[in-house]
């Protein structure tokens, strides 16, 4: 019985798998490839709410597409309550989630995630939990 364990050992090592072998690359990424490839994950730009499907709908819907995982509480073991999601347009008054919905996607020049860290740090530890920066084009903003 032994010698028949390792002449079947020796097979299955000794004849790859068709999975195992290596194959050219063909897949070349064209420049619209790669652009997606390199989107920043804690940034919505505004050619991404430029997309067609995006138009006439609200910085809530826009992000809710594009970057479910913002609206998701990712503290560790705490509830929201404690660390609850803020937004802030233009870097100004910190607001509640629902802000969001009054938000037109045709005025949103980009759309950030921060982290608690580096909202604590931007807002001066007003904020005690992340926060969704909403920047508003320049003609929006006067």
């Amino acid at each position: 019985m032994i010698p028949r364990l390792a002449f079947t050992a020796s097979l299955v090592l000794g004849f790859p798998s068709a999975a195992c072998r290596s194959t050219p690359a063909t897949n070349v990424m064209t420049g619209a490839d790669s652009s997606k490839a390199s989107r920043s994950y804690d940034l919505i730009t505004r050619d991404e709410l430029a997309d067609a499907s995006l138009l006439g709908t609200t910085a809530w819907l826009a992000i809710q597409r594009l970057r479910p995982s913002y609206l998701i509480d990712k503290t560790a073991g705490a509830p929201r309550t404690i660390h609850p999601l803020s937004v802030s347009v233009n870097g100004g008054q910190l607001s509640a989630l629902n802000t969001l919905t009054s938000i037109p996607t045709q005025t949103i020049a980009e759309i950030r995630y921060l982290d608690i860290g580096n909202a604590a740090q931007q807002f001066h530890n007003r904020a005690t939990g992340p926060v969704i920066l909403v920047t508003l084009s320049v003609q929006q903003r006067d």
